[in-house]
C-alpha cells in the first residue's frame, strides 16, 4: 500500500505510530551500515571483506559515498 492511498485515513495515523516506534524505522541505515562495517574491521574482518562478491563491495561504495 502507497502512503498517497491512506492520506487521512485512520490507516494513516496507526502506520505513522507504528513507524514511530519501531527501531528499524528510527535508526539511520547508512549510519548503522557504516558502524557494523568499522566494528568488523577492527575484529578482522579484512580477509573476508576481500573475498567479498565485487558487484557488492561496489554496491556498499557507493551507497555509502
Amino acid at each position: 500500500m502507497q502512503w498517497s492511498e491512506i492520506d487521512g485515513m485512520p490507516e494513516q495515523s496507526r502506520r505513522a505510530g507504528l513507524e514511530d516506534s519501531d527501531p528499524a524505522y528510527r535508526v539511520p541505515l547508512k549510519t548503522y551500515v557504516v558502524e557494523v562495517l568499522t566494528r568488523a574491521g577492527e575484529v578482522g574482518m579484512g580477509p573476508y571483506w576481500d573475498k567479498a562478491d565485487a558487484g557488492t563491495k561496489s554496491s556498499l561504495e557507493k551507497f555509502l559515498s
